[in-house]
């Protein structure tokens, strides 16, 4: 995830501990790794069509910059 993110891994540790804590997420631990999973499918469904919807606009965009 520090790949995608830019961020620390001490920051994402905190953010996925804080998610943790608030219920919104399930942790498995398997070896040195942990793995974590959105609890709630309406907060996937959410994410989804954030996804989609800065697809769109990043198309949009791309498609101005012709002009």
């Amino acid at each position: 995830m520090i790949e995608y993110t830019d961020f620390s891994q001490s920051k994402i540790s905190n953010h996925l501990k804080c998610l943790r804590e608030s219920d919104l997420v399930d942790a498995r631990q398997d070896g040195k790794f942990i793995y974590y999973r959105i609890k709630d499918e309406k907060i996937k469904t959410i994410l989804l069509l954030a996804n989609e919807l800065l697809k769109d606009v990043s198309e949009e965009k791309y498609n101005c910059m012709k002009y």
